[in-house]
Formats: C-alpha cells, structure tokens, sequence
C-alpha cells in the first residue's frame, strides 16, 4: 500500500501545528472494522484500535507492564499496639515488556459509532517523576511491606516512598486514544467519503498532578498542557477537544484549552492519602519525535494483544498538508482558520498564511506532482522517500462542493 516516509526530519514539535485536507473511503473503515475484533482485548495498551491513520510520526517504543497484586501490601507497627494490615492498595509481583504506540493523527472507525478525529501524541523518553509520600498507619509506625513487591496505588509501575523517574512510560501521552486507560475526552464526528479540514495545534508543557480526589480534578492539576482544534471551519473547546480538559468534571475552568496528558489525568484522580500515602507527578516532554514521520503510517505495527503485527496504513485520501515547528496557532478566531480554510470551504493559496505569520511551514505537500514524488515545498527543504503507487484523485478539495467518489 502507498505511502510517504521523512526517515530524519530533526524538529522539535513539542509546540507543532498540523493543518490537512483529508478524505476516508468507505472501504477503509470497512477494512479496519474486518482487521480487529470489537470490542478489542488488550494487555493494558490498546495500538491502532481500528484506526485509519493520516499522519504518524516516530518508531514503536517498548514499555514495561507491572502485573500487580491486590490485598495485604504489608504491616505496620509501633512496639505497642497490634500490627496494622496495610490495605487498600496492590503491590508489583512481576512485569513484562509490550510495544507502545506512536504519535497518529487519524480516524477511528468502531462498527457501532460514526466515526471520529484520533489524537495520540507519544512521549519518547519522557521523564515522568513520581513522589510517594507514606503516611503508613500513623505517626511513629514503622511499614514492612509484603515481600515479592513495592507498593502500588492504581499505577502500572511500580513506586516506592521516595522519588524516582520512569525513562519510558506507555501512559505518557496526550489525546483521546485511551492507548492505556480512557481518559475523559472529546471525539469529533468525521463523515465517510467526504474531505474534511483539519487544523490541529499543540504545545506540550511541563505537567504537574497530584492526587487530590475527592475534590475536583482541576484541583490536582497545578500546570498543564494545551490543545487546539478546528475541524471543518468549526472551532473545538473544552470537552470537544481530543484530550481531557482540565475542567471536564465541574465544566469550568480558567482556560479552554488547557489538557493534560494521560499520566496526569491518572495522578489526579487518586487519592489525596491512602495507606501508601498522597501522590504527586511531574511529566517532562524531554523528546517529542519528528522522526520517522509517515504518511499515512508505516506498513506494520506490533500489538499488545492476539492481533500479533497489524497493517497500520491503510487507504486514505491526502489533499494539502503543512506542519509548522515551535508554533502553535488558535484557531478560535475566524481571521486564523481564513488562512487554511476560505468562506467557501475550500484550501487558501499558500502565500496568505506565509504573508500573515512571516514564515513558511517546515513541512508542505500540495499538488499531486509532490504527492507522487514526495517533494516537500516547505522551509525543511528534505523530500519524503515515496514507496508505492501514489495516485491523484478528483475533484480538489472542497468541504461544500462536489465530492466526487473515492478512488
């Protein structure tokens, strides 16, 4: 199946903006929904679950599952009173390794819901602190805990009562994949055999979470992230995002784009104390991938479950693509959203938006010519490696004209 490869594009899209005109055949949907079993059982970290992808970006990650055990972590004891049974928790008995997921943009196509925008950016190396602060059972108790383990609260690695960091975590990610847990977040409706725009922007911050439940969930989250999203000329916000706003649970909050990744959505919702203690995190995007990037994804990925290796890229229709580096764009003002997307609905000649932000994109595909060839316009000025038959489709992009079939 046709496909483009950057094998070394060397950005930092930690602050990025995607903008792309994009078409998903019937058949497509058709073949992802043959391709895995709904609903799909997966060993913790869901890959592509019938997902058709447009863009994806760095190799497969392996990540460590701690396989945990629930009931007694172990005691606790002054000299005086009875030992006290510490509760409540589960403790690391074993581990094995499983592959992550990659950063994809794409649509996911599940047999019984229209289908929807998937965002799944993917921490590489992350450093992720956890602090475990033991409360035990009590002032001048010591804690001997079970033996085969350390203590464990609702995480899938392990943690003890000191600081420590975790290299590569499969729950450091940010979007509505649920790759490892499902977070609440939006899921924007994407029709079958019809183009639609899409102008995608992030810019991935230092996170830090605490576990503060039963309190409001905003309150456990002391920085943040923050998304942006327009999808066919229609701006997204709050719980329409891909990703879980901080203020999903009261619906309020001081800024309507500011997310949070899946690790920290995990920490706050612990807890404030239990018989481990509270439980904060720190979530650093050290490295972000740019390399490989893949349009629309590689052949093969590895799964977490009995799919074995699944045929990742899978057949889509690609218009205008450009990726700007080190900038993230609002698109909740209209004069933002002209520069892509015209009254129309129809793609805006390059120069506009180049005029108004004083630079080009890093990355530009446009016109079949550099489709078939992989020849990237933008500022990078490196062209993707085309493997496959790439071909042109009719009529041109359009969110409100002919729609022509896809081919």
């Amino acid at each position: 199946m046709s496909r483009l490869r950057l094998e070394s594009a060397g950005l930092d899209l930690r602050k990025a903006t995607v903008v792309v005109w994009f078409r998903v055949p019937s058949d497509a949907a058709e073949a992802v929904q043959a391709r895995d079993p709904y609903p799909l059982s997966a060993d913790n970290v869901f890959i592509m679950d019938h997902v058709i992808p447009i863009l994806m970006v760095g190799d497969q990650q392996e990540s460590t599952v701690y396989e945990r055990f629930s009931g007694v972590l172990g005691t606790c004891s002054n000299g005086l009173n009875p030992p006290v049974d510490v509760t409540g928790g589960s403790y690391v008995n074993d581990s094995h390794h499983v592959p992550s997921h990659p950063t994809c943009i794409g649509v996911q196509c599940y047999p019984d819901r229209n289908p929807t925008l998937y965002v799944h950016l993917q921490a590489k190396a992350a450093s992720l602190t956890c602090t475990n602060t033991s409360n035990s059972a009590g002032p001048g108790y010591t804690c001997l805990y079970a033996p085969g383990g350390l203590p464990l609260t609702g995480w899938d690695y392990e943690r003890n009562d000191e600081s420590y960091t975790d290299e590569v975590v499969h729950n450091c990610f940010l979007g509505n994949s649920g790759a490892s847990i499902t977070p609440p977040a939006g899921a924007p409706e994407v029709s079958l055999d019809h183009w639609h725009c899409l102008i995608l922007s992030w810019d991935l911050r230092p996170e830090n979470a605490a576990g503060v439940r039963p309190s409001a969930f905003q309150d456990g989250i002391s920085s943040f992230s923050r998304l942006f999203c327009a999808l066919d000329d229609v701006n997204k916000t709050k719980e329409d995002l891909p990703a879980t706003w901080v203020g999903f649970d009261t619906g309020s909050f001081s800024d309507d784009n500011a997310v949070v990744s899946a690790c920290s959505y995990k920490t706050a919702s612990l807890p404030s104390a239990d018989d481990i203690g509270a439980t904060s995190s720190v979530m650093q995007w050290d490295k972000f991938p740019s390399s490989p990037l893949w349009l629309p994804g590689p052949l093969e990925l590895d799964t977490a479950d009995d799919r074995g290796s699944i045929v990742a890229n899978q057949h889509i229709e690609l218009g205008e693509l450009r990726i700007y580096s080190n900038l993230a764009l609002d698109p909740a003002g209209r004069d933002v959203r002209r520069l892509f997307v015209d009254d129309e609905g129809k793609p805006v000649k390059m120069s506009v938006a180049e005029e108004e932000l004083r630079r080009k994109p890093d990355i530009v595909l446009h016109g079949s010519g550099s489709w078939k060839r992989g020849h990237n316009t933008g500022s990078m000025k490196i062209d993707f490696d085309p493997v496959g038959k790439i071909k042109a489709y009719t009529p041109n992009p359009s969110l409100h004209g002919p729609q022509g079939k896809p081919e």
